[in-house]
């Protein structure tokens, strides 16, 4: 079974990674009044960039482009002020400094020092939440770099690897994830009342447990702090969103052109076989392509051919040519000869299935209801040894 879920693991231990790592977040509101009023103050000092002269700029994060502030950089030093109505993840750059500083803004006072080598290796002091986030950062590199985790992440990723190392590598995976996992959860028992509580929550909607999703969300919906936020309403989207996807709900509908450019509807598809099973995948992931091919196998086992696999190639671009001929060579090469649908930028298909990562697939039935949303390769060779 390891094998089976290995990409589910290690998108999973992914996940808490690079929660810490990379904390990438969209706006949250704010609601203290006096909060608004006295707004924000970051004062910055590049070491090493005293005789540099120029301008910082500003930016959000999420939305990246064009800058929203600049300031003067005058003997390595910088300052910003300004009022967010929804603190944010920001950037803070100078064309000509290598890489970028990353800082969470509420309206409070902030004060970073940076090197000028490396803009990434800043130290910003104020913000509650920035604080935690920094401290989540620290405790995340102290993992990587206790249990090795840049070099057997080239390890696993390498086809030729043997079951052997990929196991015992999985199983370090799952050490760093637990101990990621269990001081995250320390830090949000303890800082409840923090736009940290709602911005992790948020960010870790789509992978948390569903139950301690719901607590969540209940948590800060009886929070008169966070009533009002934006991101709180994005959270309630993402749990009725996953709700509707549970064991027993009816899968969506959609519509979507096959390898000949034919429409194809999924209710169709799923009239004609007792069983379909639905997996999203793409050409360019060797993880996918295992999957699909490994349930492909286990499906035509069935003695009456009663399970029928639809794929959905998810693609970030308008469909062309070239693209669709590289699938088909795919599709022809791994043996993967089920009916596959292209989804393109345009097409809801994988919002309307909450595909975050891939692959995922879905059991269901005659009568369009799910049986099983996130189906794995085991799980599928114990549906079936129970349908003969």
């Amino acid at each position: 079974m390891k094998k089976m879920n290995e990409n589910n693991r290690l998108y999973q231990i992914t996940g808490y990674m690079l929660i810490a790592l990379v904390f990438i977040t969209t706006s949250l509101l704010l609601i203290s009044c006096s909060e608004r009023e006295k707004g924000y103050v970051i004062n910055g000092a590049i070491s090493g960039a005293e005789d540099l002269s120029g301008m910082m700029y500003l930016r959000q994060q999420e939305f990246g482009g064009t800058p929203i502030d600049s300031a003067l950089l005058v003997n390595g030093k910088f300052t910003f002020k300004g009022k967010v109505e929804d603190p944010d993840q920001y950037i803070i750059y100078n064309p000509n400094l290598p890489n970028r500083i990353s800082i969470f803004i509420e309206n409070t006072k902030y004060k970073i020092t940076a090197p000028s080598y490396n803009l990434n290796d800043a130290v910003i002091e104020g913000g509650k939440s920035q604080t935690l986030i920094s401290l989540a950062e620290k405790k995340s590199k102290e993992v990587i770099e206790k249990l090795n985790l840049n070099s057997i992440m080239a390890d696993f990723s390498n086809s030729q690897a043997p079951k052997e190392v990929k196991d015992s590598i999985l199983a370090i995976f799952n050490l760093a994830n637990a101990t990621m996992k269990s001081y995250y959860d320390s830090l949000l028992k303890e800082n409840r009342d923090t736009w940290f509580y709602l911005h992790y929550t948020k960010l870790s909607a789509q992978g948390e447990n569903l139950d301690t999703l719901k607590k969540r969300y209940a948590q800060l919906k009886s929070n008169e702090r966070f009533i009002n936020s934006n991101h709180l309403k994005e959270i309630e989207d993402v749990l009725n969103k996953r709700e509707s996807l549970q064991p027993g709900k009816i899968a969506n509908n959609f519509t979507l052109k096959d390898m000949s450019g034919t429409n194809v509807s999924f209710y169709d598809v799923t009239a004609e076989s007792d069983f379909t099973i639905l997996i999203f995948w793409t050409e360019w992931s060797l993880e996918s392509i295992s999957f699909a091919r490994e349930i492909k196998e286990i499906a035509d086992l069935t003695k009456s051919k009663q399970i029928k696999i639809v794929g959905v190639i998810l693609s970030g671009a308008e469909q062309s040519e070239s693209m669709n001929d590289m699938r088909i060579e795919t599709i022809k090469k791994e043996g993967l000869n089920f009916l596959n649908l292209n989804d393109i930028r345009e097409n809801p298909v994988a919002s309307l299935y909450n595909i975050s990562l891939i692959p995922r697939a879905f059991l269901i039935d005659k009568k369009n209801v799910i049986i099983l949303n996130n189906l794995t390769v085991n799980d599928l060779k114990l549906f079936v040894e129970n349908k003969q």
